[in-house]
């Protein structure tokens, strides 16, 4: 009886000592990738993104049409002609 509660005491300092090791390297892994984390750059990566940016635009066109629709309809035209010239750039692109 003695010795198993001598190893399981035994067992719960590797545990215990494991443990505390990876969270050592946790926290280094997580200090190394805070170093190389510049905040300004992930926020532009983040409001420039797809899915961002077409709820903002949708979001602005929605709240915009019902005061100015002029501004709409120009923006509208001012979306389709960069999605155009990005199509057509996309499309030259490939042929080079």
């Amino acid at each position: 009886m003695n010795r198993s509660l001598e190893e399981l005491a035994l067992r719960k300092e590797l545990l215990q000592a494991r443990s505390a090791l990876y969270r050592v390297k946790i926290q280094q892994e997580m200090n190394a990738v805070s170093k190389n984390l510049q905040w300004t750059k992930v926020g532009v990566k983040v409001i420039t993104s797809y899915p961002i940016r077409s709820a903002l635009l949708g979001f602005t066109f929605k709240y915009l049409r019902r005061r100015t629709p002029r501004l709409l309809a120009f923006a509208s035209g001012a979306v389709m002609f960069v999605k155009l010239a990005g199509v057509v750039n996309r499309l030259f692109r490939t042929r080079a």
